[in-house]
């Protein structure tokens, strides 16, 4: 009888576990896909515009795209930002860059982050996505 109590009172604690671990693993997850796709903001933001590869004005141009990161054009620092963010990212990703001229000067950066995660034992697309401007004003 004791026995039997103990393994109904049992498969719930289990069941706990399991929860908080999947729970534990999705909030690790999405830390992690916050943080790298604001350190690829970050950096790219941080670039003198004649650092970057061509950017149109008011046309949407991707600088970075794909699970490893790529680029073609640009100088200098853009390189190092390139090489340092090809490294191989904490779990499989998509990451894009996207940048936007506009007449006035300024420019809008879009990092986008895509990956799959297990949520209640089914995969689901999850994406983030952050934006930033940067000015003439913050160049000099």
């Amino acid at each position: 009888m004791c026995l039997a109590i103990l393994a109904l009172a049992f498969v719930p604690i289990v069941d706990l576990f399991t929860a908080s671990h999947r729970t534990s693993y999705s909030a690790r997850t999405l830390r992690d896909a916050t943080v790298h796709a604001q350190t690829l903001l970050e950096a790219v933001a941080k670039l003198d515009p004649a650092e970057l590869p061509a950017v149109p004005v008011d046309t949407e141009t991707t600088l970075l795209e794909g699970s490893v990161l790529t680029g073609s054009g640009g100088a200098g620092r853009w390189q190092q930002v390139v090489d340092f963010l090809g490294k191989p990212p904490p779990f499989p990703m998509k990451r894009r860059v996207i940048a936007r001229r506009f007449p006035t000067g300024e420019l809008e950066f879009r990092v986008t982050v895509e990956w799959m995660a297990v949520v209640t034992d089914a995969k689901t697309h999850q994406k983030l996505s952050f934006s930033s401007f940067s000015s003439p004003k913050n160049w000099r």
